[in-house]
C-alpha cells in the first residue's frame, strides 16, 4: 500500500509544473488509474524531458559548456570567500582568546626565592690632608733634622 502512495507522489510532482500549486485533472487521474498507468505515464513523461534535454544539449552544447564552467568557477570563487572569511574569524577568535588568557595569566611563582641583589657600597676616595705647620713647629723639625712627609 505504501508503494502505491509513492507512486502517485511521483506522477504528481512529475505532472505538475512549477509554480502552480495543484492541478484537478492531475488529482483525478491519481485517483481513477492503477499503479502500473501510473508508472508508465511517469516514465513517458521522463523521456519527453530527456529527449528535451538532449536536443538541447547538441543544439546549444557550446554555450551549455560555457555556462557551466562559469557557474563551476562562481562557485568555487565563492566557496573560497567563504572559507577564507571563516578562517580568518576563526583565527581572530583564537588570537583573542590568546589575548584573554595572556592578560588573565596567573603567575605561580615556585622554589626559593633570588637573594636580593645587594649593591656595592661606595668607595670612599682617601682626603689628602695638607699638614700646616706653625712656623714654630718647622724651626723644631729643622733643628732636629727631621722631615716629615709630603702626603700623610
Amino acid at each position: 500500500m505504501d508503494l502505491t502512495k509513492e507512486i502517485k507522489e511521483l506522477y504528481k510532482v512529475a505532472k505538475t509544473k512549477i509554480g502552480v500549486t495543484e492541478d484537478p485533472s492531475v488529482t483525478q487521474k491519481i485517483n481513477n488509474s492503477d499503479p502500473l498507468t501510473l508508472i508508465e505515464d511517469t516514465e513517458n513523461i521522463l523521456n519527453k524531458f530527456f529527449e528535451e534535454f538532449e536536443f538541447m544539449e547538441q543544439v546549444f552544447g557550446d554555450e551549455f559548456n560555457e555556462t557551466s564552467t562559469r557557474i563551476k568557477k562562481a562557485k568555487r570563487t565563492k566557496n573560497r570567500e567563504d572559507n577564507k572569511r571563516n578562517e580568518d574569524e576563526r583565527l581572530r577568535i583564537i588570537a583573542e582568546k590568546r589575548q584573554q588568557d595572556k592578560q588573565n595569566k596567573d603567575i605561580k611563582k615556585f622554589g626559593k626565592k633570588l637573594m636580593p641583589r645587594q649593591n656595592v657600597p661606595k668607595r670612599k676616595d682617601v682626603e689628602v690632608k695638607k699638614v700646616t705647620l706653625t712656623e714654630e713647629e718647622q724651626d723644631t723639625l729643622d733643628y732636629l733634622g727631621m722631615a716629615l712627609p709630603k702626603h700623610q
